[in-house]
């Protein structure tokens, strides 16, 4: 039910909504927009109406209410006869999204992509569950990671504009915003295919031609490359410059009459600068120099116009206000600063702002690059054709687009940051292609067929190769892992504080946020030191016995990966929930014992340890009169040895010890383990994969384990099985590149494998003088307790 309300009713729902808005601004204004202008611009209304009342904490709540109730009248306004579609930018906006959704949509599951690429999007889901309810107050919240993330974000002005209308369809659909994200990155793609597709008319007169443009003009790779990592602010840009372009030539021209003609495009640029913040500005330049040169050309009457304006920063004051905050003089180095490079492991190709970058992620560089260039050099010609013809042919409006392309790129790579500039190339490539779709139409129309089609298939190529290639490798986030998250967030709300000792950020930002959620290596409130009083690194994970105990004392709940290798909680924790990936620990309010010492026994991938008597002796020789010796049983992992490991050809080991491999292509790696005694035990996989696995134990029952990105230092379980002790042979298939999204995508080393027990045991008390009891057992820890004062 969620992937048909992710991918079928929520955009059904922003559709309507966007309808219904487009039309009230439409009468509003006095105007009839060009048919296909009508949601994209109705989607800009959502944005503007929903950025107004999360302005305040005291109106955030009616950001919903209000874009319903707008959408509902312009529906009565519109009657049921305005509702029926035009077929031909319908097609070419449905093509455009089925494009955008595949590679999530595809795999089966409503989830989202760039995950461990970037984890901007969980910072997103944050502002978005604030905004929603309180706007951009952080004022009473406890401090967590959550609030961390809020801090350096809403309170410091964030543009919020791009995603708030996720935000309104979340409310009303009532599912959880990040199953949405991704859809709704699809439909601005959709958005953008409309406003193209009313930009090309002057040029490109057949209907089914300009559908067939504005299709592949809405999908240039570098745009598309973004849409798989989250890039939400560029396809939100992207659509509303070229819905403002769309709307300067007949609303500019007339607003000097009646300032309401306006009303159209400052909503349009209102919304570009609730979603970019003011510095957004720059992609306006090249519309407010036409206006000018309109107004001062015909000599009309400036009043209207100025109270147009005046309007525009009317509907824009959200990001007017918090433009105080967000371009302060420290925010605005981080923009300038030319060794920020964010997520890049490059700058970014200039080329790549032309729409064609045939590898699987746009950060590389394509393995044929005479291809490539051949294959821009297209682009560049039918380009130079479409802006020439359209000066020719006095198309103003294609000229001032293709002015957007180029305006803010030049002083974005001059002035902006590695990123910055990036993120302009991303936001500008659909211009480009649109002019040289411009330019193919023009040949088609001077007969100049053969060419046409030649450079036209070129572009085609180009851009279908690009996207082809991303879709195959694109990494998609862990549904079943996150969706047990939001369940625990949902189960234990208000239980915190919580702590995570894995690197998990949607956990901790988003999903478990009524709980006072920290991870225990990002936007730390308070330092959760290891042993030995090192801080975790950003990304990085550690088993819970790898912290100082004082460090966890803080924290009421622990949320920790089930698996083989992950140690009990102290003994003042017990579990009260446990799924298939997550274990939920909790301490009680009012502990009746306190942990004076805790001694962790186990190291690396094995969690428990034979103990010595010398340890356990010690420990009981510190002990005060009523206190007690307390012990984590626990039957030993077995780390299996991949050196032993049957493997395809060209597989290879990837460490010395024999403990990770890198699988190349699909094929069976068959291990052998021995376990010390019988029991319900997990077989556990480290590492990530594109394909779903199958597992066989001992020749028995095939499982299917799900395709799994995950960061390094985890375990992902994979079957559940009861073995007698003694030797069990494990196989593991992987998958090939196949058609599934992301099947070609490589994550490089996997492993190690990892058999150990389904659950702790119970712990055992004894008193010091009868600690000698503990020696030579297998144990997790040993804890000195002490009843709690009072």
């Amino acid at each position: 039910m969620t992937l048909i309300t992710a991918w079928l009713l929520y955009p059904l729902l922003v559709v309507v909504l966007s309808l219904g808005v487009g039309t009230v601004v439409e009468r509003v204004a006095g105007v009839r927009v060009p048919g296909a202008l009508v949601l994209p611009l109705g989607f800009a209304g959502v944005v503007v109406v929903a950025s107004l009342a999360t302005a305040t904490a005291r109106t955030a709540g009616l950001a919903a209410p209000a874009a319903v109730a707008l959408a509902a009248a312009g529906l009565v306004l519109r009657g049921f006869r305005g509702m029926r579609p035009r077929m031909t930018p319908a097609a070419a906006a449905v093509a455009v999204f089925a494009v955008y959704a595949a590679p999530v949509a595809l795999s089966g599951t409503a989830t989202f992509a760039g995950y461990i690429k970037l984890d901007d999007t969980a910072t997103f889901l944050a502002m978005l569950d604030r905004t929603m309810a309180h706007g951009r107050d952080i004022a009473g919240l406890p401090v967590s990671t959550y609030q961390q993330a809020l801090a350096y974000t809403l309170a410091r002005g964030y543009p919020t504009g791009s995603f708030v209308t996720v935000g309104v369809g979340s409310l009303l659909v009532r599912q959880d915003a990040a199953w949405l994200y991704q859809p709704t990155l699809a439909l601005l793609g959709a958005l953008l295919a409309l406003a193209l597709y009313a930009l090309l008319r002057p040029l490109a007169g057949s209907r089914a031609f300009r559908a067939g443009a504005a299709f592949v003009a809405a999908q240039p790779a570098l745009l598309y490359g973004y849409a798989l990592w989250g890039g939400i602010k560029e396809l939100t840009a992207a659509a509303l410059i070229a819905l403002a372009c769309a709307l300067w030539l007949p609303e500019s021209a007339a607003a000097v009459r009646d300032w309401r003609r306006f009303l159209p495009l400052a909503v349009a640029c209102a919304a570009l600068l609730d979603a970019l913040s003011v510095g957004g500005a720059v992609w306006l330049v090249p519309l407010a120099v036409a206006f000018g040169v309109a107004v001062g050309r015909r000599r009309l009457r400036a009043a209207p116009a100025a109270l147009g304006v005046l309007a525009l920063l009317v509907l824009a004051a959200p990001a007017v206000a918090a433009a105080a905050r967000f371009l302060r003089p420290g925010n605005v180095d981080s923009f300038t600063s030319q060794s920020d490079m964010g997520n890049l492991a490059r700058p970014l190709d200039p080329l790549q702002v032309l729409g064609i970058w045939p590898v699987g992620d746009f950060r590389t560089t394509p393995p044929d690059l005479r291809a490539n260039v051949v294959l821009v050099a297209a682009v560049v010609l039918a380009g130079i054709v479409g802006v020439a013809a359209a000066i020719r042919e006095r198309a103003w409006t294609i000229v001032v687009y293709a002015a957007t392309g180029v305006f803010p790129v030049v002083v974005f790579a001059t002035l902006g940051s590695v990123w910055v500039a990036a993120k302009g190339y991303a936001t500008a490539s659909p211009v480009l292609l649109a002019c040289a779709a411009a330019g193919v139409a023009v040949a088609v129309r001077w007969r100049r067929v053969t060419e046409a089609v030649v450079v036209g298939g070129a572009i085609v190529l180009g851009v279908a190769w690009s996207n082809a290639l991303a879709y195959r490798h694109v990494w998609l986030a862990p549904r079943a892992r996150l969706a047990e998250l939001a369940a625990i967030g949902r189960r234990f709300d208000g239980k915190g504080p919580l702590l995570m000792t894995e690197y998990e950020p949607y956990g901790v930002r988003h999903f478990l946020r009524n709980d006072a959620p920290e991870g225990a290596s990002e936007l730390r409130w308070r330092a959760v030191p290891l042993l030995g009083g090192a801080l975790l690194s950003k990304g990085e994970s550690a088993d819970v016995d790898a912290f100082e105990l004082a460090a966890l004392r803080p924290y009421r709940t622990i949320v920790l990966r089930r698996s083989p290798s992950t140690s009990r909680p102290p003994s003042t924790y017990r579990l009260v929930w446990q799924g298939r990936y997550w274990d939920v620990w909790e301490r009680a309010v009012a502990p009746q014992t306190q942990v004076v010492e805790h001694v962790p026994l186990g190291s690396g991938w094995t969690p428990s340890a034979t103990t010595s008597c010398s340890t356990v002796l010690a420990l009981a020789a510190r002990a005060e009169p009523g206190d007690g010796v307390v012990a984590a049983p626990r039957t030993p992992s077995v780390v299996a040895d991949l050196g032993s490991a049957e493997m395809p050809s060209g597989w290879t080991l990837a460490d010395a010890a024999g403990r990770t491999f890198v699988p190349t292509g699909g094929g069976t790696m068959t291990v052998s383990v021995i376990v010390p005694g019988a029991g319900l035990y997990d077989v556990a996989l480290g590492g990530s994969w594109a394909a779903p696995l199958r597992v066989r134990v001992d020749g028995g029952r095939t499982t299917t384990a799900p395709a799994q990105l995950d960061w390094p230092g985890n375990l992902v379980p994979l079957v559940r099985v009861r073995l007698a002790a003694g030797s069990h042979t494990v196989a593991v298939r992987f998958g090939g590149a196949r058609w599934r999204p992301g099947s070609a995508a490589t994550f490089g080393t996997v492993g190690p494998l990892v058999v150990g027990p389904d659950a702790p045991a119970a712990v055992v008390a004894v008193a010091p003088s009868h600690a000698r009891a503990l020696c030579g057992k297998s144990l997790d820890w040993l804890e000195l307790v002490r009843p709690a004062p009072g």
